[in-house]
């Protein structure tokens, strides 16, 4: 039986790469500097970075932060702000504008047996209801799309957020995180694929609508390690 716990609020980075020949150099740094330069900024408890599957934006890193006011103080914290600026005058050239920049606060617990993410296959869903047709969209979501991730046998962790800043600023207000116990999982199940397919063409319900599976790469915990994805 699944807990519903205390979850963490995020803070979610997507973003490509675009110069090919120096993307290992860059993986290299992001893992091994910015990540752990990263976890000084307060209140930042765990970083994770995860590798697309299924075509579109690259990379997806996820930051939990141990509440909602810590979060906010890491956002705007020195720390946070020096971090940034490294990595546009390291790779500023090399990163492909279209990077996106959540901070969530949790909405809703689904599923979750502990009150932090995981090192596991992530999909990352991304939406925004139609403010004319919101209470039909909102039971089309439950219905159409939660119900049947809960059937999922693998699903590990389900987990709506919402968003308190996103950059830029046009990027959907609603972020869904689902997370499966088999970390080899490399495909979204056929019948969820077709799921995502039909909720996303669903224009008169949803204005934005974006997902896409991620497979595990590393994990740093402040003042425990990290672990590397295999």
């Amino acid at each position: 039986m699944s807990r519903s716990l205390g979850m963490k609020p995020v803070y979610i980075v997507r973003l490509h790469f675009k110069t090919p020949e120096l993307e290992g150099d860059f993986n290299r740094w992001y893992n091994n500097v910015h990540l752990p330069d990263l976890l000084k900024v307060p209140n930042l408890i765990t970083a994770r970075r995860f590798i697309s599957l299924s075509g579109g934006i690259k990379y997806l890193a996820i930051y939990e932060f141990s509440g909602r006011d810590g979060m906010m103080e890491g956002k705007n914290s020195a720390e946070m702000a020096a971090c940034r600026a490294d990595t546009r005058a390291r790779w500023g050239l090399h990163l492909d504008p279209r990077a996106e920049r959540y901070w969530c606060d949790v909405s809703k617990v689904f599923k979750s047996e502990s009150d932090m993410l995981s090192d596991s296959t992530t999909l990352f869903l991304a939406f925004e209801f139609n403010p004319i047709k919101e209470r039909e969209a909102k039971a089309y979501f439950e219905k159409e799309i939660v119900d049947k991730l809960l059937k999922l046998p693998e699903l590990e962790t389900l987990v709506l957020y919402t968003t308190l800043f996103k950059e830029p600023e046009d990027l959907p207000n609603m972020i869904m995180l689902c997370q499966f116990q088999n970390k080899t999982l490399t495909t979204t199940p056929q019948n969820i694929l077709e799921m995502l397919s039909t909720a996303k063409s669903r224009k008169d319900l949803y204005t934005k609508f974006d997902y896409a599976l991620y497979a595990f790469m590393i994990s740093i915990v402040k003042k425990v390690g990290f672990q590397m994805g295999t």
